[in-house]
């Protein structure tokens, strides 16, 4: 035998093995490509059984279809809390959402979805805080007069008046300082203080 110190790159190591199994494959007997083939039958079936395959989803259409967080958040909606709900990706926070705007929505109340985005918007069927609002870009400063900050139309002033509920989805996405412009331009169309 002879040794020399020459590296192999890993992925002519692995091209090198795939042709050996190539040729081993075709030069083998019938009942070892039967094995093998039975083999790579276990294999896939382990996979599937590894990874779990999507169930199909069920659709929730109502309250009572919740699970106990969500049905307590209903009852705090209902009850005229404040209320964040918060979650990892996929937990049915959206979900969440869409049917307490139902349930309000069937128990005649006047409710806006709102998002800070436009896309996050589009999919909670709602509209944007700054166009529902009329807000402009940029930073805001409580108490400091922003010129064009108060310009709603007569319809748009009586709908913030007439408002029970505001949803607004993911809010996590929203400064602070537009929570402070929201607050700062209800209170000036609710008249509160």
């Amino acid at each position: 035998m002879i040794y020399y110190n020459k590296k192999i790159n890993p992925i002519e190591r692995h091209y090198d093995k795939i042709t050996e199994d190539k040729h081993e494959l075709k030069s083998s007997s019938p009942v070892i490509n039967t094995f093998k083939s039975e083999r790579l039958q276990t294999d896939k079936r382990m996979i599937n059984t590894i990874v779990p395959q999507k169930d199909k989803k069920v659709k929730i259409n109502s309250v009572s279809q919740l699970d106990e967080y969500g049905q307590k958040a209903a009852q705090l909606v209902k009850e005229g809390n404040n209320l964040f709900i918060t979650g990892k990706a996929g937990t049915g926070k959206s979900t969440v959402l869409r049917i307490l705007v139902k349930d309000a929505k069937e128990r005649k109340k006047n409710v806006v979805v709102l998002a800070p985005t436009g896309v996050a918007a589009k999919v909670a069927k709602g509209m944007t805080i700054h166009s529902f609002l009329h807000l402009p870009l940029g930073p805001y400063i409580p108490g400091h007069h922003i010129q064009g900050l108060y310009h709603l139309n007569d319809i748009e002033k009586e709908l913030i008046r007439k408002l029970d509920t505001i949803f607004i989805d993911e809010v996590s996405m929203v400064r602070c300082d537009l929570l402070d412009e929201i607050d700062d331009v209800l209170r000036h169309y609710r008249k509160s203080k």
